[in-house]
């Protein structure tokens, strides 16, 4: 068996030692993975409904441009907003 570690010694990918030696990802992240997706699917219709009106318009509207959903669209601010240091809470303010 091999494995990519990041810089704090974490796991980032298994590769297996034997059968077709296929690199995969550590089951616990896949298992954190799993559980932040049934969250995100069950509370997206509630982290809709908080966005104002006005900004609604605005998400719809770069929707159609991207050609991407709502969901995906969130999903994106909010990972911006992480990697720039904003609080993720505050995705909708662009």
């Amino acid at each position: 068996m091999a494995w990519i570690e990041n810089d704090q010694g974490s796991a980032l990918l298994v590769r297996q030692a034997a059968g077709q030696r296929l690199w995969t990802l550590p089951r616990e992240c896949l298992m954190i993975g799993a559980i932040l997706g049934l969250w995100f699917e069950r509370d997206i219709s509630q982290i809709i409904l908080e966005v104002p009106e006005e900004v609604m318009e605005e998400l719809e509207d770069e929707c159609r441009e991207r050609c991407v959903s709502l969901e995906f669209l969130i999903v994106d601010r909010m990972n911006t907003c992480r990697d720039a240091g904003i609080d993720p809470d505050d995705w909708w303010k662009g």
